[in-house]
């Protein structure tokens, strides 16, 4: 799949593409109803979004730095600079998974730490950054890849109207770009049954200083699921 390389489309690129979608989704749809399709064992996956700190705790903006220092596969930059995204390898639901992935877990924040320490910064994984301030938010929050500029650039354009954001207590956040969305923070379960059907995406709230525990997994039958 070719790579977003600018920021800005024409408006017969976005047809194209709104065309090319509805392709997608319906090839999509008509191989999960291929009888047979992913049969095998049950798995269950997860993705990790971290924010990248300095030694305060205030945001980090080096995460192509991190990424490239650390040379894991399982590293993508997030939407912000102070963000990245760790994707878990799919574990099997027999025996132990939820160790599994906590073990890969533990492992992958040491690393992206180790990487970070090499610019002055560690990794946390927490919903809600408590040190994040409105400096922090500005147009150079964004991961510097064209894919996030345009998709900013994109949703302002069909929003017609600032993003506002309210966290309790003093804080409020009127913004004119998606970089907000940093503001919270998950992690992402997903299971695959052995029907070759993807069940409810579990997707757990980071707590301020906690590390969340999932204790049960949904299961929906049919169809594409997107969260």
């Amino acid at each position: 799949m070719p790579e977003v390389d600018r920021e800005e489309y024409p408006p017969q690129d976005y047809e194209q593409m709104r065309e090319r979608l509805d392709q997608c989704l319906a090839a999509l749809e008509a191989l999960l109803d291929r009888p047979g399709f992913g049969v095998g064992p049950q798995t269950l996956g997860a993705e990790l979004e971290l924010f990248l700190v300095d030694q305060q705790g205030h945001p980090l903006g080096r995460n192509a730095d991190v990424r490239d220092h650390a040379g894991d596969p399982r590293l993508t930059l997030e939407l912000d600079r102070f963000n990245v995204e760790g994707n878990l390898t799919p574990v099997p639901m027999t025996g132990t998974p939820f160790r599994a992935l906590r073990d890969e877990t533990d492992e992958l924040i040491a690393a992206v730490s180790q990487a970070a320490s090499q610019f002055g910064g560690r990794a946390v994984a927490i919903g809600t950054l408590p040190t994040l301030n409105a400096d922090d938010l500005g147009s150079a929050a964004l991961s510097d890849e064209p894919r996030y500029k345009a998709l900013d650039r994109r949703l302002n354009m069909l929003r017609r109207q600032r993003y506002r954001i309210d966290i309790t207590g003093e804080n409020f956040y009127p913004r004119d770009s998606v970089k907000l969305y940093v503001n919270n923070h998950r992690v992402a379960k997903v299971q695959a049954d052995d029907g070759g059907r993807f069940a409810h995406t579990v997707e757990v709230q980071l707590p301020q200083g906690t590390w969340p525990t999932v204790t049960a997994i949904g299961r929906r039958g049919g169809g594409i699921v997107s969260t």
